[in-house]
């Protein structure tokens, strides 16, 4: 495809048709979206500046959507050039995309692009602050409330709107007169569930525990405590320093959070490994789960988006596996299950990524 809007594009074939531009052609011939015929285009020139990535993707090395995500960073005006005129950081993020999931990857592209900006993160950081606002509108027989926060700020009120939304989804469990014959709907919970908040800080409504989560890698957590600028790797992407559930959070805000704030910290290696979480557990439960969970939000089995997750054994515990961060892994309850009926087996890479090993001894290749 791509080869084939570039030879359309150097022979002028779409002006013969009647279009202005190259995306007017595919959307016009094609029918494709707006934004897949921009993001098409976008590759075309990326694919014209970095031969490379078009061997990639023809050798199957590169997924599409790394691709298409590389395209629209070297589009942007203030990057792209840094992007296309770097070897060595090209060559990296390359590498990245060949080895990431997709989630990953986007994540060290924002990172970098974030970096690399010559605004940077300090005024995103400063402005989010600077321009956090609730505001109240009364319309018809509806109140509608938006409120903008710092990522910090509102990874807290997302903790403490989660516990008060759970606890209505328990009351209705508990008062169902069938399975699944829930009173309300998940929309109208979550909607409850902000209403008792606001409530409950009225006055004593009863005991709510909210506990908020920060995932920061070693050294992002003492060059934040310590106000030096935070390291970044040979691409200047920041480490990690996010919450449980993937907001990413400013690394000052996040320090002053864990050391001050109703927040606990969880300390990780490179290799994803929790080094640090103020308390040790025998078992998969409290502390060691929350270590467990600081992985990832979502399944580790490649290709899963699963949120809902498992803690196991990589190592099964009845043949003598350590209940330890090391031989621990984030599963969603089908992978959980496969694991065993299959006799797969599943060990964790130097660089924290899993080993997937079929029972005939073949491994698990991810492309």
């Amino acid at each position: 495809m791509i080869e084939h809007l570039d030879l359309v594009d150097r022979r002028g074939v779409y002006r013969d048709e009647g279009h202005r531009t190259i995306r007017a052609f595919q959307m016009g011939c094609a029918h494709v979206s707006r934004s897949l015929a921009r993001d098409r285009w976008l590759t075309v020139v990326l694919c014209r500046l970095a031969p490379q990535v078009l061997e990639g993707l023809n050798r199957g090395e590169l997924g599409v959507e790394q691709v298409r995500l590389l395209a629209r960073t070297a589009a942007r005006p203030r990057v792209g050039r840094l992007l296309t005129t770097d070897p060595d950081m090209f060559d990296l993020l390359l590498e990245y995309a060949r080895t990431l999931s997709y989630a990953e990857f986007e994540r060290v592209v924002q990172h970098w692009v974030h970096r690399a900006d010559t605004d940077g993160t300090e005024p995103d950081h400063r402005g989010a602050h600077e321009e956090r606002n609730t505001t109240i509108t009364v319309s018809g027989d509806r109140v509608i409330i938006r409120t903008v926060l710092p990522a910090t700020m509102g990874a807290q009120v997302e903790a403490i709107h989660n516990v008060f939304t759970q606890a209505e989804f328990d009351h209705d469990a508990a008062h169902a007169t069938s399975p699944g014959g829930l009173a309300r709907t998940s929309a109208q919970r979550r909607a409850d569930a902000f209403v008792t908040m606001c409530l409950h800080a009225l006055g004593p409504q009863g005991s709510i525990t909210v506990d908020v989560g920060i995932v920061m890698d070693a050294a992002t957590f003492d060059a934040a405590v310590t106000r030096q600028p935070v390291p970044h790797d040979a691409a200047g992407v920041p480490g990690r320093c996010h919450t449980l559930t993937g907001i990413p959070l400013h690394p000052t805000d996040a320090a002053t959070a864990a050391l001050w704030g109703n927040i606990h910290r969880a300390v990780i290696d490179a290799a994803g490994t929790t080094i640090d979480l103020g308390r040790t557990s025998r078992v998969f439960t409290n502390a060691a789960r929350k270590a467990a969970h600081t992985r990832g939000t979502w399944c580790e089995i490649p290709g899963c988006d699963h949120p809902v997750a498992h803690i196991d054994h990589l190592h099964p515990w009845s043949l003598g596996g350590p209940t330890n961060q090391a031989n621990a892994a984030v599963l969603c309850p089908f992978h959980n299950r496969w694991k065993a009926r299959t006799n797969t087996t599943i060990t964790r890479r130097p660089n924290g990524q899993l080993l997937i090993t079929r029972a005939d001894g073949t491994e698990r290749i991810t492309i």
